[in-house]
């Protein structure tokens, strides 16, 4: 995040009451991401995988920060609607076991809400043209039924689950 900048616009916005949303991976400063959330409405807010060491494979962080985060800003009593949202890609983050830690790290939180974006390889001849490797181009794109049941997993334990662009803002 540009946190300067982002946070004048936001109380820019704030003051004339104009609704915000962000969508983040919350790997930021924890006292300047919770300063950044005050002006914030509505927030996506990205767990690429629950396994700590997985993340770090997946994005080059750990999770620690990103989950710290997100207890902090529950812990802070925000307001706004929080969304949890996985990008989800077969043979990264895509299994049952993964799905209950997040369901369990959500109930702890009193979050009851995630969007699973099915992953598909579109953006790969934009990085071959960009003569750089892309990361993901050895995993397939997942497939409908994989993502009902994970779906159906969410959905038994009281987490309203949304796919791809069907969430309510």
């Amino acid at each position: 995040m540009h946190y300067e900048f982002l946070l004048e616009v936001l109380k820019k916005c704030h003051k004339l009451q104009i609704h915000t949303a962000i969508e983040t991976e919350a790997y930021a400063k924890q006292e300047e991401f919770l300063e950044i959330m005050k002006y914030i409405n509505f927030a996506f807010i990205d767990v690429k995988n629950m396994d700590r060491e997985k993340h770090k494979e997946g994005t080059g962080v750990y999770n620690d920060l990103v989950l710290s985060n997100i207890r902090a800003l529950v812990k802070a009593g925000w307001k706004g609607r929080l969304i949890l949202r996985q990008p989800t890609i077969a043979g990264y983050n895509d299994s049952v076991e993964n799905a209950h830690k997040l369901i369990e790290f959500m109930n702890e939180n009193g979050l009851y809400e995630i969007n699973l974006l099915k992953f598909h390889r579109l953006g790969l001849t934009k990085w071959e043209q960009l003569g750089k490797e892309y990361e993901y181009s050895n995993h397939g794109d997942m497939t409908e039924e994989k993502m009902e049941l994970l779906q159906g997993i969410y959905l038994d334990n009281n987490i309203a689950c949304y796919i791809g662009d069907d969430t309510p803002f």
